[in-house]
């Protein structure tokens, strides 16, 4: 899913109630007249640098970044899946990764 996340700087007014109807309303005519509900390619890059201060690093990408890092210039590096990245950082860390946490894994890589 995608969120547009922004940051409020003021106080959201919610003594008013919103009217739903006149919102919908304006939704649909809106709709109905062709105006552009998606995002295109530029606007969807903008949204992602926009929401990265927003985002919460998972525990999976914190520990990969701990016990790895990418090969120097000179060195060998070796390819390895997230299968055998998470089993080497069960072995490296006392935090209980459980081997559901894989597909979760393989998704941060």
């Amino acid at each position: 899913r995608r969120f547009i996340c922004i940051e409020v700087t003021g106080n959201i007014d919610t003594t008013q109630p919103i009217d739903y109807e006149q919102l919908y309303a304006q939704a649909m005519y809106e709709l109905d007249h062709g105006e552009r509900y998606w995002f295109d390619q530029s606007e969807e890059q903008i949204m992602t640098r926009s929401n990265r201060e927003f985002e919460q690093v998972s525990l999976e990408e914190q520990l990969f970044y701990r016990y790895f890092r990418p090969a120097k210039e000179k060195e060998n590096g070796e390819w390895l899946s997230p299968a055998e990245i998470l089993e080497d950082i069960k072995k490296s860390s006392a935090i209980p990764l459980s081997n559901k946490r894989v597909s979760v894994f393989g998704r941060v890589l």
